[in-house]
């Protein structure tokens, strides 16, 4: 009567309890599933669970037959089992090791092994270690398991199981407590479904990728950015299929960043090949992915195409340098001051003019360092009123070289500003 689903299992993997709980959830009855096998309530394909049960199983049925081809186990030495059995099975943090993981040790001895050892104490403390890993490997944390309804439907189940041992410590079969998840998943899953479709609205670049950098998933978004579509990459190496060779390597420790040691990277751009040949950048965060047991799992890529974006930018500095390179080239004297009158532009004729280099140059006050003494005050009115957007045309300015003789300009002062239409300072054309 416990509103609780609970089933049990022998050491053969025969149901052997089966409360009202299980029976609502499933649709079976206790005298329709008990003393059958319990692979026939969950889904073929769920073989992991009772597979290593089978292992498990033959552990202890090892140990149990030993014990009884001794006939000279003393009380202390099952009272000692039992201690085991309950420090294992009682408060405290779950095992870490997998089912799979513990089966390996499992069957490291056989049963002929064990009994054909000349070393009777050696051989029981064997024992009593193999009885203990198969104690911690059944009290694993839950384990999510698709069950098959009497009529036929999936159902998903966390399971927590614990082994159920006699008086003298010996396991004797499995006890499965069950949380039926089914609808908090598919309510999960329609979250997730909306929360992709968002994804898909907004043009985020997605993709995933195993622990081994393998990819193992891929959005539209990913497809129409990349041309490869999902068939075409899943499976496959992220950084051999997309990057470009010379980008590979950095890329390459980012993912391992986020693998191997859970750190994620923001704004990260990738350099891509397209299935055309075309170039395609995308800003990107690598972040590890994990799985609901806090385990990482693998890694996810999100970001945007920013392809025209970059295009653009590498435009307007190709447009930078050329105008940099006409400014400097240029056959007539050009020069600029920033807010505060100190020099920040001096072109090769200005220098090749007065004598000073641009290095000499900027930094230094205009007016006081390069002006002669009886222009000074003038020369700063016409560079304040440039800073107050009123410009002049043909001013005759007096340079004072390096070598201390007296140079005429005529001089077009112009306001300067930056790309938010702020003045920043005056441009001065000779």
């Amino acid at each position: 009567n416990v509103p609780v689903p609970i089933f049990g299992m022998d050491l053969d993997g025969n149901i052997n309890a089966w409360n009202d709980s299980i029976s609502k959830v499933l649709g079976y009855s206790s005298q329709e599933v008990l003393n059958t096998p319990f692979s026939r309530v969950i889904d073929e394909q769920q073989t992991v669970f009772t597979d290593s049960f089978i292992k498990l199983s033959d552990a202890a049925k090892n140990a149990s037959a030993f014990k009884n081809d001794r006939g000279t186990e003393t009380e202390s030495e099952s009272q000692s089992d039992y201690s085991e059995r309950s420090e294992l099975t009682g408060s405290g943090s779950w095992p870490t090791e997998t089912f799979e993981e513990e089966s390996k040790h499992i069957d490291e001895e056989s049963d002929d092994q064990l009994r054909s050892s000349s070393d009777l104490a050696s051989t029981s403390e064997r024992i009593h270690q193999k009885r203990a890993k198969a104690l911690r490997w059944i009290s694993s944390p839950e384990h999510r398991l698709q069950f098959r309804t009497k009529s036929n439907e999936s159902r998903s189940l966390m399971i927590y199981a614990s082994p159920r041992v006699d008086e003298m410590g010996n396991i004797v079969g499995v006890l499965g407590v069950a949380l039926d998840a089914t609808e908090s998943l598919k309510k999960l899953a329609k979250e997730v479904d909306d929360l992709r479709q968002l994804e898909e609205q907004t043009n985020s670049f997605r993709c995933g990728t195993d622990l081994k950098g393998d990819i193992d998933d891929w959005n539209n978004n990913a497809t129409v950015a990349s041309g490869f579509s999902g068939s075409d990459v899943l499976g496959k190496s992220l950084v051999n299929i997309l990057l470009r060779e010379s980008t590979r390597a950095s890329f390459q420790f980012v993912l391992d960043q986020a693998i191997k040691c859970g750190l994620g990277t923001s704004k990260h751009v990738l350099e891509c090949r397209s299935k055309s040949g075309e170039m395609v950048y995308l800003l990107v965060n690598v972040e590890p992915s994990i799985d609901v047991t806090q385990n990482i799992v693998g890694s996810t890529i999100t970001g945007q195409d920013v392809t025209e974006s970059i295009k653009k930018e590498r435009e307007m500095w190709a447009m930078a340098r050329e105008l940099r390179q006409l400014v400097d080239t240029a056959n007539a004297p050009i020069f600029g001051i920033d807010r505060m009158g100190n020099v920040n532009e001096w072109n090769n004729k200005t220098a090749e003019i007065t004598g000073f280099s641009k290095e000499e140059a900027l930094g230094r006050t205009l007016v006081e360092s390069f002006i002669a003494p009886s222009h000074r005050d003038s020369v700063r009115i016409v560079l304040q009123q440039a800073l107050r957007e009123i410009e002049t045309s043909n001013y005759e300015l007096e340079f004072q070289t390096k070598s201390g003789e007296i140079r005429h300009l005529l001089v077009n002062a112009t306001t300067r500003r930056d790309a938010e239409n702020n003045i920043v300072g005056v441009v001065g054309v000779a």
